[in-house]
């Protein structure tokens, strides 16, 4: 160790540590709502590899430094040189620690907080690193300018390209390794659909069409781009709510006005003699499509005959006028007021969970009901016990304390991925199946408050109240053995070479003491 050169090895470590930060500037840029102008995959990999050679880098150094009070070659540091340069070891320990840590797939809430960790020690780092570096230019230098230094200039240029050639393999084979890229980010918004209020969204059981309502009443092919204005809905009279079931009618449309229904997504639809108004949730029974549920500014109604007759249940509830959800599971109905989530015993609700402000049930391919609320989480409920899956949600920022967890609608997909519309604050991803979440990613938000997310075709759809935006999901590729055997071998192999090559003294100077 003795034969390194100290200021070539400060220098590899400086160059790498700010490559290292400028392929984290696109991270930042997602984080901050503007997309991406490099696929993220691509910007992984190269992360990720500058990162291990900087391992390499670092390493060395403090092979060749050590905790010893006088080093070779170097004259004897003042105190705070030396605190400032095991401080700055310290703090690269850190992030590269933190880095490798976040490579394995964590809870959604451990991991945003281990990205946090990672970005805040980076951070950290930067003002220290560019201080240090200007501070001891002095020695790198005369390394590389000064008389007598032979093939000095050449041997470091060189032990430059071959430290960094190595980002050509993840470059050249991206590979999704991040938290950001795993789950989608990176692209950007954009307007797709009918620029008017939505905030309800469907698709049909069939997966063929998809159905969007707020102010009116909008269809489209899953695999199309052009949506149809339904007749008979305008924006005077908004659509609340909106079930899609399988049977006899294909939709049921609720509105400030009343229930409307349809043998077909495209109409014509015909209002039923349903005896109050704003209808926001529908639920109708799998086993009898004739059974059919709806909330109103009244409270529960239900029909057994089809929507033609239609019986007050509101025995049980606390605010019936505060009805907002209701939706059949296992056999069950269960609905919802402002202040707890029912269950209905065939003759009146019986409190399920004491869960608030319950807007939206929602449910998983993995037979899990998810209750959805606006200011008091999410829980899912899998036949026996409520259970607190909002791990992860961002917490509306207007409150005081800790704030609270707004979350309209969730749709999971049967990739165990999925996605949950939290108003204001953007969407949240999961990819356990709706049991944790990643923190909300400005580059993942639309504009505007988001109702429901939908993925459809390779990309997600959001109703918004600004109307429908699209999101492209990119195509990825998560790494596998060889490819992280490659990635490793071409780190290691690099930064031993590029020190080989930089970092020790020139041919013919051997007696020489390293500076």
């Amino acid at each position: 160790p003795r034969r390194l050169l100290i200021p070539s090895l400060g220098a590899a470590l400086v160059l790498l540590v700010v490559l290292a930060n400028v392929t984290g500037l696109p991270y930042l840029l997602v984080r901050s709502g503007a997309s991406s102008p490099v696929p993220l995959d691509v910007v992984d990999g190269s992360h990720v590899y500058l990162g291990l050679v900087a391992v390499v880098v670092l390493v060395a150094k403090v092979w060749r430094v050590g905790a010893r009070r006088a080093v070779s070659g170097v004259g004897l540091p003042e105190l705070w040189h030396r605190w400032v340069s095991a401080s700055l070891g310290v703090a690269y320990a850190a992030v590269l620690l933190s880095g490798v840590i976040l490579l394995p797939r964590w809870p959604g809430n451990v991991r945003t907080a281990l990205v946090n960790i990672h970005l805040i020690t980076a951070v950290w780092a930067a003002v220290p690193t560019a201080w240090h570096a200007w501070h001891y230019r002095r020695l790198l230098v005369p390394l590389i300018r000064g008389p007598g230094q032979g093939s000095r200039p050449r041997r470091l240029f060189l032990g430059a390209v071959v430290l960094v050639a190595g980002v050509l393999m993840p470059v050249l084979a991206p590979r999704a390794l991040a938290p950001l890229t795993q789950n989608g980010a990176g692209n950007a918004w954009i307007a797709d659909g009918p620029p008017a209020f939505l905030d309800r969204m469907e698709k049909t059981p069939d997966g063929r069409w998809i159905v969007a309502g707020g102010e009116g009443l909008y269809v489209r092919a899953a695999a199309g781009q052009r949506w149809d204005a339904i007749p008979g809905f305008s924006a005077a009279d908004t659509v609340l709510g909106l079930t899609l079931p399988t049977g006899p009618m294909a939709a049921y449309v609720g509105t400030s006005r009343g229930l409307f229904t349809s043998a077909d997504v495209h109409g014509p639809y015909r209002q039923l003699p349903f005896p109050s108004r704003e209808v926001h949730g529908i639920a109708v029974d799998p086993g009898d499509p004739a059974t059919v549920w709806a909330s109103s500014i009244d409270g529960f109604f239900v029909s057994h005959d089809g929507g033609q007759h239609w019986t007050l249940e509101n025995g049980g509830l606390s605010q019936p006028s505060t009805t907002w959800a209701v939706a059949y599971f296992r056999g069950a109905v269960f609905a919802a007021d402002v202040d707890a989530v029912y269950r209905w015993s065939g003759a009146r609700w019986e409190t399920s969970n004491g869960q608030r402000f319950v807007v939206t049930f929602d449910s998983t391919p993995d037979g899990r009901l998810l209750a959805s609320s606006m200011g008091d989480g999410l829980r899912a409920y899998d036949g026996h016990t409520w259970k607190d899956v909002s791990a992860g949600l961002p917490r509306h920022g207007h409150d005081t304390g800790n704030g609270t967890i707004h979350v309209v609608s969730v749709t999971a997909t049967p990739a165990r991925v999925a996605y949950a519309a939290t108003m204001l604050e953007g969407v949240a991803v999961s990819d356990d199946a709706a049991k944790s979440w990643a923190s909300t990613w400005p580059g993942l938000r639309a504009n505007g408050t988001i109702w429901r997310v939908l993925a459809v075709d390779g990309r997600l759809l959001a109703a918004t109240d600004r109307g429908m935006l699209s999101y492209e999901l990119p195509a990825i590729q998560s790494p596998g053995a060889i490819w992280w055997t490659l990635l490793v071998i071409c780190a290691a192999l690099a930064g031993v070479l590029g020190l080989a090559i930089a970092a020790t003294p020139d041919a013919g100077r051997r007696g020489s003491p390293p500076l």
